[in-house]
């Protein structure tokens, strides 16, 4: 390649190149971010005292003589274990939680898993490959301990997971699930139903979670946004007023359609004096202890999977932020050695 050659590449290629990685790696992020699912409830971690089971179907047989009840599903955690089918002795390693209550507040996937199942089983269709050779294996019988479960369902989990409606009456639930109400923040659902039963906990909304992923894609139109503006600000400067005309209707449109699709600032961003400067450090202070009781805390299958999706997305779209940056960065050099 003559010098010439390379002078056009530089100035032309390279610079193509460079938008090409930057929007494919947008695109992915994007992507990513859309595969995350809305959760079905909030989940809450107790803490001080784990309910019995006999005490977790009282609450669950209050709440339903309530006209305002909450939808809950209770859950026990009990680890890693070998489960085996029943037919040819084929075994797998599964982690295996038990639910009590409305499976679908822990995964609207479990629809079809009644709560009163106590001979059922739902599984992954990784565990179904291991166990049965394919994944259609409803009917089939798996074996853990002296136990033996019908499969009911089989979930495109990417977990190894067994789900089992507990009989023991030993058993204790470290965590509950409550459907959000609508009209309600999620975390007053939950409060609520904490105080109303003598109960205390740990809330860790998905909202957060995914809210981080959001605010990471906006780095890269803000980015080009505030280019934009700085070059229409010179342009102004020198007399040519269409391209700050231009993004300022940009500017009040989009304003105008992101309040009337959000219906206005969330409430709880909203100070209740404009004096108090202190809201907003403390504000951020709440959110970054929710995200990290989120992270810290054993995931459900879907908040697994969404947490993946968030780390892809947040990942993928400040590479493609910074790509642009370094690209802005290096024009900005050379155009000051010209």
């Amino acid at each position: 390649m003559s010098g010439k050659e390379w002078e056009v590449f530089r100035r032309r290629g390279i610079p193509l190149i460079r938008w090409l990685v930057i929007l494919i790696l947008y695109f992915l992020g994007v992507l990513a971010y859309g595969e995350m699912q809305e959760p079905s409830g909030i989940p809450v971690f107790f803490s001080g005292e784990y309910p019995a089971h006999s005490r977790a179907a009282e609450i669950l047989r209050r709440e339903e003589e309530l006209e305002d009840r909450a939808e809950v599903c209770f859950f026990q955690d009990c680890g890693i274990v070998t489960v085996s089918d029943v037919e040819y002795g084929r075994s797998s390693q599964v982690l295996l939680g038990g639910i009590l209550g409305d499976g679908t507040v822990y995964d609207w996937r479990l629809r079809g898993f009644a709560p009163q199942d106590r001979e059922g089983c739902v599984i992954d269709e990784g565990t179904a490959g291991d166990l049965f050779g394919v994944p259609d294996a409803l009917g089939r019988k798996i074996q853990w301990g002296e136990k033996v479960y019908q499969v009911r369902l089989v979930l495109p989990w990417k977990h190894r997971v067994m789900l089992v409606h507990p009989t023991d009456g030993q058993s204790v639930y470290t965590r509950v699930y409550v459907r959000k109400k609508r009209g309600e923040a999620g975390s007053d659902t939950a409060s609520r139903f904490l105080m109303r039963h003598g109960l205390s906990g740990n809330e860790a909304e998905e909202q957060v979670l995914k809210g981080t992923a959001e605010g990471s894609l906006w780095l890269l139109p803000s980015g080009m946004y505030l280019a934009l503006f700085f070059y229409a600000v010179r342009m102004r400067r020198k007399g040519d007023f269409r391209i700050w005309t231009g993004i300022s209707l940009m500017t009040a449109a989009f304003g105008f359609v992101l309040i009337w699709n959000s219906g206005g600032l969330p409430g709880d961003w909203i100070p209740g004096k404009w004096s108090d400067f202190q809201f907003w450090p403390d504000r951020l202070k709440t959110v970054t202890d929710q995200l990290k009781l989120r992270l810290m805390m054993p995931d459900s299958v879907m908040e697994a999977e969404n947490t993946i999706c968030a780390v892809k997305s947040m990942v993928l779209s400040l590479t493609a932020f910074f790509v642009y940056a370094f690209g802005k960065r290096t024009c900005a050099e050379e155009e000051k050695e010209v």
